[in-house]
């Protein structure tokens, strides 16, 4: 057998408790994230409800202590201008998770339902996956833990592999996951069919299609690959850049290993590659002032 494909749907609508997702791996979200996430989905309510309203988080200041932020409303004038009016000011303290309102515009008399919004989309984002967190997080199984590619370009349908040597198995991992969102919504679609290895046709089809994923995946490292070279990346942002190159390397290598075993050919290209944009992720290493701890599971090789 060479793989599965898997094919996954998720309602606009859904909403499930963080406490039904912990067989995969799905937690509440930091409470600040959260936070912030509630005035995204507050604005779009917002849009809907009052007409005109244009409201977005704007980061005042962040600390370790402390985020102060102003929901703002933006409105065009007569020369199609934007103008940004200033809605609420608010502070949000990181240890205790909690946020102040320290003032609301005077003359707005939509602050007050704005507050009320924002504060039901907080509970609900500490509490809840909707289908974004749900989508997210699927994805980042099937093509991160489960090494697996997109076979279609707007995605919706997927290969996995079945010589990734997980424990448990490919199978058991798939019904795992199929088993959980179905116990949480069971209006959730997770199905998946067996590939064999004397499909040649469909298996010449999928091989052309995580070809030209790779490839595109290669093209996107070496692009953070030549952003470390910029003059403008520099300090705790560019190791954290780095940092973030190196591990999207390690899975690429891993990818591209299982499917170069798979598939037996036309993968070698990639791999050589490869190996060229991980030296250039090691020259912007040696170039730091202070290096990037240096593990087994950070400097991953072919």
């Amino acid at each position: 057998m060479k793989g599965h494909l898997v094919w996954w749907a998720v309602p606009d609508d859904v909403l499930v408790a963080f406490d039904k997702l912990k067989s995969l791996g799905l937690a509440s979200p930091p409470p600040l994230q959260a936070w912030q996430k509630a005035t995204t989905v507050a604005a779009l309510a917002m849009r809907e409800e009052f007409e005109g309203y244009r409201i977005t988080l704007r980061k005042v200041a962040n600390t370790k202590k402390q985020f102060l932020a102003e929901v703002i409303r933006d409105i065009p004038d007569k020369e199609k201008r934007v103008i940004t009016i200033p809605l609420i000011a608010a502070e949000f303290l990181q240890s205790g998770a909690t946020y102040e309102i320290l003032s609301t515009a005077p003359n707005d008399i939509q602050c007050e339902a704005i507050i009320e919004k924002i504060d039901l989309c907080y509970q609900d984002a500490l509490n809840y996956a909707d289908a974004q967190d749900l989508r997210r997080h699927i994805r980042r199984m099937l093509l991160d833990a489960l090494l697996g590619a997109p076979v279609r370009k707007t995605g919706g349908l997927y290969f996995i592999p079945a010589n990734i040597r997980s424990a448990p198995a490919v199978p058991e991992v798939l019904s795992d996951i199929r088993q959980a969102l179905k116990s949480s919504d069971e209006r959730i679609e997770f199905s998946y069919v067996r590939i064999l290895d004397d499909e040649e046709a469909a298996l010449n089809d999928i091989k052309k299609s995580i070809f030209d994923f790779l490839i595109q995946e290669l093209n996107d490292l070496k692009a953070s690959s030549k952003n470390l070279k910029s003059p403008n990346v520099r300090g705790e942002n560019k190791k954290a850049a780095l940092q973030a190159a190196f591990e999207k390397y390690k899975t690429l290598a891993s990818r591209v290993e299982v499917y170069k075993e798979t598939f037996e050919s036309n993968f070698e290209v990639i791999a050589t590659a490869l190996e060229q944009t991980y030296q250039d992720l090691l020259d912007a290493l040696d170039a730091l002032p202070v290096s990037v701890p240096q593990t087994q599971d950070t400097l991953f090789t072919l």
